[in-house]
């Protein structure tokens, strides 16, 4: 009865270390962006702990070789999970916000995750010491084998249901919150029956309720000033917030941190960022366009923009986030969807299943520094743009950049990259063509060289838009 009680606790701290691990890159994302740096901190900081923990525990485990010890681990585990939800909601915006994206996601990964991981990584040592003290000191290769048997396979259940059911529809905050709980009540229960001193168990059970309560309240905490909306999507966590710095007398979806649609609340304007005007482009076109293409729609205000200027045209929109054409309709005015057709999808995907021919491609897809879909900024990317563009059509495209190539080599690049597939090319920085501080910038193309479409565009810039060439 013993041996199985161990195997399904080595199960499930198995399965909670990889609960954890999914559950970080969500946690930093918002704060560090999806990168590889992020990426690679977590794994680095979450392995290197598993490994102190399997070497402290085995020498803990002959040292006191005791059941009451070994639930103890798992109760401190539990412990620490809940305090990475306090943590997150007090230090990373504060403490860790000008580290960057190189040293910052691996300091927060450090003061995060590497003391549960710690108290974790000790139990499967503990629990083949365990084993072999049940009488079956002849049995330590089965013992091992067991116990890594049933951590691997509880770390497979438990990847699985983080990334396909708990962040979708529990959120990261809760699934931590939950977790931490879960190993404190299986920690204390196990202490309980093997006859832990009772006197301790009481003290044990007030830090409990203590500490869960602190997380409770933390973890329904705001990430950003102003939200009246939140989620977890499939790739980020979405956010619809009003008047938020920079941004006041503005509706804001932010995915992740990241601003990426925003209208005006007074009236449901799709005009709250310069970018969006640029689209007016298109009306230098010889004949109004009749198929538009929008990648990345965010919070639709693009689709719709170009709906009212071209009211006749077919408008396709490629968006790879389920949730955010259904909440468009509720927070962002989007309330006639005819003529828009969405699709659910990558746009390169898309793209590269489609025959269809656009007379205006808009391309919203890079949506910060730090969230950028590497795979769509490449040349086989953008010749796969030029072969949907129509003869006489534009392409438009709004990055984020810097004119400090030093900071932002990415985003030269960028324009190296877009050029060499549309030489016909003009880029237009929205706020300051002098300023090297981050800001949009409105790439514009033609498919063929001979019209003077772009040309016009750039005379036109400072009477049509605020943003200059």
């Amino acid at each position: 009865m013993l041996n199985k009680i161990i195997n399904l606790t080595v199960f499930f701290t198995g399965g909670a270390v990889l609960v954890l691990e999914v559950s970080a890159t969500r946690t930093l994302s918002p704060h560090f962006g999806n990168t590889i740096f992020t990426v690679s901190s977590i794994l680095s900081v979450v392995l290197g702990a598993l490994a102190i923990g399997y070497l402290c525990g085995g020498k803990l485990a002959d040292r006191s070789p005791h059941l009451s010890l070994f639930f103890g681990i798992i109760w401190l585990g539990g412990l620490t999970v809940l305090l990475m939800n306090i943590t997150t909601k007090l230090f990373l915006d504060t403490w860790f916000s000008g580290l960057g994206n190189m040293l910052g996601p691996l300091l927060a990964s450090l003061l995060l995750f590497f003391m549960p991981s710690l108290f974790l990584g000790m139990l499967s040592p503990f629990a083949i010491r365990l084993k072999s003290e049940q009488g079956q000191t002849q049995k330590i290769g089965s013992n091992s084998g067991e116990v890594f048997f049933f951590s691997t396979a509880g770390s497979i259940v438990g990847s699985l249901m983080t990334g396909f059911l708990f962040i979708p529809n529990v959120g990261v905050s809760r699934i931590i919150l939950l977790t931490g709980l879960s190993l404190l009540i299986v920690g204390f229960a196990g202490l309980f029956f093997f006859k832990f001193n009772k006197r301790y168990l009481i003290s044990i059970i007030v830090l409990s309720f203590i500490l869960s309560g602190a997380t409770l309240i933390f973890s329904e905490r705001p990430l950003i000033a102003g939200e009246i909306y939140h989620a977890e999507g499939t790739y980020e966590r979405i956010a619809v917030a009003d008047n938020t710095p920079n941004f006041e007398g503005r509706r804001t979806l932010f995915l992740d941190k990241s601003a990426s649609s925003v209208i005006f609340l007074s009236d449901g304007s799709p005009l709250a960022t310069l970018y969006a005007k640029y689209l007016e482009l298109g009306t230098l076109l010889e004949e109004e366009p009749e198929n538009i293409l929008v990648l990345g729609g965010g919070g639709y205000a693009i689709p719709r923009y170009a709906k009212q200027l071209f009211p006749k045209a077919e408008i396709d929109v490629v968006e790879i986030e389920p949730r955010l054409f259904e909440l468009s309709k509720k927070y962002f005015y989007l309330n006639d969807t005819s003529k828009i057709t969405n699709y659910v999808q990558d746009g390169r995907m898309f793209l590269a299943n489609s025959q269809k021919k656009y007379d205006i491609i808009f391309i919203d897809v890079y949506s910060s520094f730090i969230s950028i879909p590497s795979h769509m900024t490449t040349i086989e990317f953008f010749a796969l743009v030029k072969e949907h563009l129509s003869d006489k059509g534009m392409l438009l495209a709004n990055v984020i950049g810097s004119l400090d190539h030093s900071n932002n080599r990415f985003f030269t690049a960028k324009i190296k990259t877009f050029s060499s597939i549309f030489p016909n090319t003009r880029i237009f920085a929205i706020s300051d063509p002098q300023s090297l501080e981050p800001q949009n910038f409105v790439f514009v193309a033609t498919k063929k060289g001979e019209n003077n479409y772009i040309e016009i565009a750039a005379k036109q810039s400072k009477s049509l838009f605020c943003g200059k060439s």
